[in-house]
């Protein structure tokens, strides 16, 4: 037993090392494209590039490459026992996968509940959702059933070992595939509807002109007339229109604010607001009278 324990600690070690690899990796890809457009939208625009870029550009990717194979040369091992593998995106980025369910369940599960390990825990937590999206692609339907069933036997071990809001969005992908609306799910979480707290569909209109909060209510509400479609996907349904209902709201609150006092954009005119909140309000409510 005392073996299996220093086992997996050692595993746990070597996997929290391969995760910090890679978002070191990631972070240093993502630092150097946002610094390199800031100087070039600074400094210059060219329209041919000069010679010294271009070798420049070639270095780079070949150190790029070179550091992705130095990681996954050294973690492979590892990461294949755990049951994970990599995925490279746009021969720059990494990203961990799942490779084998069985076996990830399997090194989870013998992990000793606690928090001592939650920032691994909440980042291999992250590898669920794909795995759960891929499931729209099935149509067997016994295979989606005992795929899920696996798939919520491994979210249900990780909130003892620390895991927080990683495992949250695994939790919310399984109850929509098992409650018949998993392809709804997907599509109002990339809309970004549920993601924006801090700025969604109440706040829009403080930070937008007036045709861009248009196309904004516009691109809503057509997600939620297509998760309408599915009468199983009302848990989701209600959670979108109880959203749109209070942006709407909020809009039109701030608008009879600004009659009362002053319009308080240079671009634009209060008239053009008052356009597009009628607008969205009818298109809000026809969808609402509609079955």
């Amino acid at each position: 037993m005392r073996n299996q324990e220093i086992s997996i600690q050692a595993q746990v070690e070597k996997l929290t090392t391969a995760i910090g690899e890679i978002t070191q990796h990631n972070d240093q890809l993502n630092f150097g494209a946002k610094f390199g457009r800031f100087v070039s939208d600074q400094i210059r625009n060219p329209e041919i590039p000069e010679i010294g870029d271009l070798f420049n550009e070639a270095s780079r990717g070949n150190s790029v490459k070179a550091n992705i194979q130095e990681i996954v040369n050294c973690h492979r091992t590892n990461l294949e026992r755990i049951g994970l593998g990599v995925v490279v995106e746009d021969d720059s980025s990494i990203r961990l996968v799942i490779a084998d369910l069985d076996r990830v369940t399997s090194f989870v599960a013998r992990i000793p509940p606690g928090t001592e390990h939650a920032e691994t825990m909440n980042e291999l937590a992250k590898t669920i959702p794909p795995v759960v999206r891929s499931l729209v692609e099935i149509d067997q339907v016994e295979d989606v059933v005992n795929i899920l069933g696996d798939i919520k036997f491994l979210c249900n071990l990780f909130p003892r070992r620390g895991a927080g809001e990683s495992i949250e969005g695994a939790f919310t992908l399984v109850s929509a595939a098992i409650g018949g609306y998993l392809k709804e799910q997907i599509i109002v979480d990339s809309s970004g509807l549920l993601k924006e707290a801090s700025f969604g569909p109440a706040d829009w209109h403080r930070d937008s002109t007036a045709s861009n909060l248009y196309d904004r209510w516009n691109k809503a509400l057509s997600t939620f007339h297509e998760i309408k479609k599915n009468n199983d996907a009302e848990p989701l349904t209600d959670k979108v229109r109880a959203i749109l209902e209070a942006g709407l709201d909020s809009l039109e609150r701030d608008i009879g604010t600004w009659r009362q006092t002053s319009f308080p954009y240079s671009q634009g005119s209060l008239s053009q607001y008052e356009g597009v909140a009628r607008l969205v309000r009818r298109d809000f409510d026809e969808l609402m009278a509609t079955s």
